[in-house]
């Protein structure tokens, strides 16, 4: 309780959740902050929800070993197999799925339009990953550099070899059959 509001001050976070849990069993489960500044309402815990951000990864690389497990995709497979729109050739080896799991398929990483939440600014995936692709700066498969382009780009292929919505898809194939109905 000293700790975390104090990093909430030094790191400018306007609310968190903090929780721990052993088993099925929580240890402990509190909230901090506001979950809305402007009306003063607090966090809690058990109802604020907050933005996953890159725990999201989490579910795309489930996605993407359930369909191989389908036999609807192969790890090895080049991702232009699987999309409808052309990535610059800039290096002889193409892009493999296992390469945007591994973080290594060589693009730049940007930040920029990755997270929206003016209904204004929101695209489709497909508009996201084909209409301003980062550059192409190192060979695929031979050096880690976080690529959240790379993880959009393998979301859209769920949606592409799945017929439907990732958000669809995550719901339907991993969140519901687990359970898990508080989370989006």
């Amino acid at each position: 309780d000293q700790t975390v509001p104090a990093l909430m001050e030094e790191h400018h976070i306007v609310g968190a959740v903090v929780g721990a849990a052993d088993s099925s069993k929580i240890l402990f489960l509190r909230g901090y902050g506001s979950a809305d500044l402007e009306s003063g309402t607090p966090v809690d815990p058990h109802e604020t929800l907050f933005m996953a951000g890159s725990i999201t990864k989490l579910l795309t690389w489930t996605a993407i070993m359930q369909l191989e497990e389908q036999g609807r995709l192969r790890l090895d497979d080049p991702v232009e197999d699987y999309v409808d729109f052309d990535i610059p050739d800039s290096f002889d080896q193409p892009i493999r799925i296992i390469d945007l799991m591994n973080h290594t398929p060589g693009f730049e990483d940007r930040l920029v339009g990755l997270m929206v939440q003016e209904e204004r600014y929101r695209t489709t995936l497909r508009q996201s990953v084909s209409r301003d692709i980062p550059r192409r700066v190192r060979p695929p498969g031979q050096e880690v550099s976080y690529s959240n382009y790379g993880t959009m780009l393998a979301g859209y292929i769920v949606e592409r070899i799945s017929g439907m919505a990732y958000e669809e898809y995550v719901e339907r194939q991993i969140l519901g059959p687990l359970g898990m109905h508080r989370s989006t």
